[in-house]
């Protein structure tokens, strides 16, 4: 009688892989693709920002005409009163800020409690009435102002727009139906976005300060507006600047300090109380 033995398996075929090189290339080909998408998602945000940043104004105040955030006509006496001194104001910093011709500001005052301010498309700039009652010197309100008129100068709202739009169609390309690359993008977009805001923001500020100089030649207005706010939107945040969009408020008077000094500029706290002259009154 015969005896049969199972032949011996080849090394080279013997076993299974280990579990723990299995999960290293997926660890790595997972972070190749985060580097890719990254890097490509960059270059399309950048692109899309670079292009923003040359569109023709009066394509922008196209976009302005379909803005989500409607415009509520007409308003009370006391709001209209409002939103005329604002705008005085504002064409007062405007004039010292070296805007560009074809550039206007429209300021448009909102009697609402949402604290808030915010430059919208084509030099439309939104104050609340929340955020404006916290504010009692006119060079807080300026510095306000002045800070969104920097966005609008530069540009960055088209520029915002653009690159995420930029962004959105290359993240949209690429994932196809994978839910996966979809997220992946969208993670990228977040971080991006938080970067370039971050950066808007720092330029706005280095606007506000040098109008401000222009028009008081005092830049202490700049830190008194933060300090009404002092611990609010840092408290959200936990304590990592990088989460948000805008710069703490210590960052920007360490930023105003380093102005005043390098400018050879006032620091000092703001007196000019503000004050909106009731309707009838001469403005």
């Amino acid at each position: 009688m015969v005896a049969y033995k199972n032949p011996k398996i080849p090394e080279t075929t013997q076993g299974k892989p280990k579990t723990s090189a299995q999960v290293g290339e997926a660890a790595k080909l997972s972070i190749y693709l985060v580097i890719l998408v990254a890097v490509i998602g960059g270059l399309f945000y950048y692109a899309g920002a670079l292009i923003g940043g040359v569109v023709p104004f009066e394509w922008e105040e196209k976009l302005a005409m379909a803005e989500v955030f409607p415009l509520v006509e007409p308003h009370p006496p006391a709001a209209k009163a409002k939103e005329k001194a604002l705008q005085k104001l504002a064409d007062r910093l405007a004039a010292g800020m070296d805007l560009d011709p074809e550039i206007s500001i429209t300021i448009h005052y909102r009697d609402q409690e949402t604290v808030n301010a915010f430059a919208g498309f084509a030099g439309h700039i939104y104050v609340f009435e929340g955020l404006l009652e916290k504010l009692e010197y006119e060079e807080q309100v300026a510095a306000l102002l002045a800070h969104e008129i920097g966005h609008v100068k530069n540009r960055h709202i088209m520029k915002s727009f653009s690159a995420n739009v930029f962004l959105t169609i290359a993240i949209t390309v690429a994932s196809g139906e994978s839910g996966a690359g979809d997220s992946l993008g969208q993670a990228v977009l977040t971080l991006e976005s938080f970067t370039f805001t971050r950066n808007m923001e720092k330029e706005a500020d280095e606007e506000a300060l040098e109008a401000l100089k222009e028009l008081y030649g005092n830049v202490g207005g700049f830190i008194a507006l933060f300090e009404a706010f002092e611990g609010g939107p840092e408290l959200k945040a936990g304590n990592y600047e990088f989460l948000l969009t805008h710069p703490y408020a210590s960052s920007r008077a360490e930023r105003a300090e380093e102005f005043s000094v390098k400018e050879e500029t006032l620091l000092t706290d703001p007196d000019l109380k503000w004050q909106v002259k009731s309707p009838g009154e001469n403005q």
